[in-house]
């Protein structure tokens, strides 16, 4: 079934994407909100202990960060309101959280009105090419964790 521009608010493209839009909204509202009741840990590190009860294997095995390293303190930093600090921490962690707080908003407009139009950009904008500039963002955050440290 395709889904054709209509004005009939009880289509089933608009259920769908509604549908879509409730899941989107609960996904991304219950992961920023479980990161708010975090605290944060050592300064770039230590915060995903609290979750597991155990530091970074990577970090133990190779003495240095993983490529991962510093998200979970970054996300927990930016619902917090310190971006400043997140961007600092891991830049692309940073990113994570202010592209979920986007997802927040534009999946509860889809589920108050149905619109199909963001799913329609999404699925332009996931083709291969963005999928390598997602990467690109990782590997460039990781060397700037490493120059760090």
């Amino acid at each position: 079934m395709t889904c054709e521009p209509t004005y009939n608010p009880y289509d089933g493209c608009r259920t769908r994407a509604r549908v879509w839009g409730v899941l989107v909204l609960a996904l991304s509202a219950s992961a920023l909100g479980f990161a708010a009741t975090l605290r944060v840990g050592e300064p770039g590190f230590g915060t995903d202990s609290v979750l597991t009860a155990q530091h970074c294997v990577w970090r133990s095995e190779h003495g240095t960060p993983c490529p991962t390293c510093g998200y979970t303190t970054a996300i927990v930093l930016a619902t917090h309101g310190r971006i400043g600090a997140s961007a600092a921490t891991q830049p692309a962690g940073m990113l994570l959280a202010m592209v979920t707080a986007m997802a927040v908003w534009i999946a509860g407009w889809v589920a108050w009105t149905g619109s199909t139009v963001p799913g329609a950009v999404l699925a332009r904008w996931m083709r291969a090419r963005t999928f390598g500039v997602i990467i690109a963002i990782m590997l460039a955050a990781w060397i700037y964790k490493l120059a760090i440290g």
